[in-house]
């Protein structure tokens, strides 16, 4: 950024993880009020169902991704191996013509 820097205040609107953003949150929200702020966590058990539910899918999601990524190194490898072979076959036969 040119050297500039931002100060926390603005940096804030610019932070694109909810979580990051809540606890940042909760550190301050005392200067912001004249009361004394308790802060309670509230959860429910269906929320905390959608959460694991989300994580395993995030955790599937992430396990698939890599076996196609390794599936699409192996087919890359059989591509070009097939392309050598093809070489391999066509310069075999150019060396049967000659001889």
């Amino acid at each position: 950024m040119l050297g500039h820097t931002l100060d926390t205040t603005t940096s804030a609107y610019f932070k694109a993880d909810p979580v990051a953003l809540k606890e940042e949150y909760i550190q301050i929200v005392n200067h912001l009020t004249s009361q004394e702020i308790k802060v309670k966590t509230i959860t429910t058990e269906g929320y905390d169902q959608l959460l694991n539910d989300s994580k395993k899918k995030d955790d599937k999601i992430s396990a698939m991704e890599k076996r196609l990524e390794l599936m699409d190194d192996m087919l890359k490898s059989i591509v070009e191996e097939n392309l050598k072979i093809k070489t391999l076959n066509n310069l075999e036969l150019k060396f049967k013509r000659i001889f």
